[in-house]
């Protein structure tokens, strides 16, 4: 440096507080004393003029502070926090200003740059990446932090060790209090029925009421390959089986109603299951479009069944000269005499008429 530049930048005087210390142009160093409402901050400090003296740039360093402002177009800005504060201290530290260096919060880093015990999850943290060592659920994890402040978070982890990771979640309350995990599905870890409080495919106990849809309407030729809301296909080569359909259990007795297909037969069963299975009873439907009752009991009471004439009886005149039948009798024949040259009829033979009902022959009324 030549002695004339090394001159120009000794101490070249001092600034009280009302000179503009934006507007001087002399080349060199100046002591600017507090309270000059033109130094940054109205600091007292150093200014720094530096060449060229025909534009020249003005920096400014303030007394106890490492900061250095530089004049452009005609305000002060400071070199930032970077230059002049310290780094952070940990891979946590919050401080205010501080500098954050590369892995703190674990960006750019890894989890185990900021490994959490399994006690400090699920409590406030700081918006960032964290590893955590063995949590009661998830074991050795990654944890992901963010939220709007200290009371108010949510928290991600993820189970290691594999490439089918475990998601969960959890939040916390305005008061910083967080709730426990909830799991996030993936296709690694589907729901189950428990999960979602639906019926497993397995089967189950439904308790409430079951909607069944319209599937399957239609005309005649298509339900045999049409669906309906309840639907089942039976595949078996067994040649006594039994396929219900639904079934109903009467706990009371022990007792229980079923429906279903007979293969082989080809039969639409209705069955009937005493609790001591001595009182079973099966009715059925055949592919002939006939049914058979389990029992004919309440058949026999009500229908006839069979029809014949019963035993034959003589019927003789009355004192009114008149053969009369009893209600339901029919004539078979006469029992006729010859008397005084002529043939006179005497009795007249009939038969009941009779039906088959409830077990008994019944003559029919009149």
């Amino acid at each position: 440096m030549s002695e004339d530049f090394y001159g120009a930048f000794m101490l070249r005087g001092n600034i009280g507080t009302t000179t503009d210390v934006k507007a001087v142009a002399g080349v060199g160093c100046y002591s600017v004393a507090t309270g000059n409402s033109t130094a940054p901050g109205s600091a007292a400090g150093v200014l720094l003029v530096l060449p060229p003296a025909s534009k020249p740039k003005r920096k400014f360093i303030k007394e106890n502070e490492w900061n250095v402002f530089t004049l452009v177009n005609g305000a002060w800005q400071g070199m930032g926090t970077a230059a002049i504060h310290d780094v952070t201290t940990s891979h946590t530290d919050g401080t205010a200003e501080h500098v954050l260096r590369v892995a703190d919060f674990g960006v750019g880093g890894y989890g185990t740059d900021t490994m959490l015990t399994a006690d400090t999850v699920r409590k406030p943290l700081r918006n960032g990446f964290y590893g955590v060592s063995a949590d009661p659920t998830y074991g050795n994890a990654s944890l992901i932090s963010f939220g709007y402040d200290s009371g108010s978070q949510v928290q991600i982890i993820s189970k290691q060790g594999g490439q089918a990771p475990r998601l969960a979640i959890s939040g916390s309350n305005p008061q910083g209090v967080f709730g426990n995990w909830g799991k996030i599905f993936t296709e690694f870890e589907p729901p189950t029925a428990a999960d979602t409080k639906a019926l497993p495919l397995a089967g189950g106990e439904m308790s409430g009421p079951i909607t069944l849809s319209n599937t399957g309407r239609g005309s005649w030729a298509s339900q045999r390959d049409g669906k309906a809301p309840l639907y089942q296909v039976i595949d078996s080569g067994s040649a006594s089986e039994y396929w219900p359909i639904i079934k109903q259990k009467y706990k009371a007795t022990g007792s229980a109603w079923s429906a279903g297909v007979l293969v082989n037969a080809d039969r639409f069963v209705i069955y009937y299951s005493a609790a001591d299975g001595t009182d079973d009873k099966t009715s059925y439907f055949s592919p002939d479009g006939t049914f058979n009752p389990g029992s004919f009991a309440n058949f026999d009471a009500r229908y006839i069944s069979n029809l014949q004439l019963g035993a034959q009886v003589s019927v003789a005149r009355d004192s009114s000269g008149y053969n009369k039948a009893a209600a339901g009798y029919v004539m078979m024949g006469t029992y006729s005499t010859y008397q005084d040259s002529n043939w006179e009829m005497d009795n007249i033979l009939c038969k009941p008429i009779q039906k088959y009902i409830n077990g008994a022959w019944v003559t029919i009324s009149g």
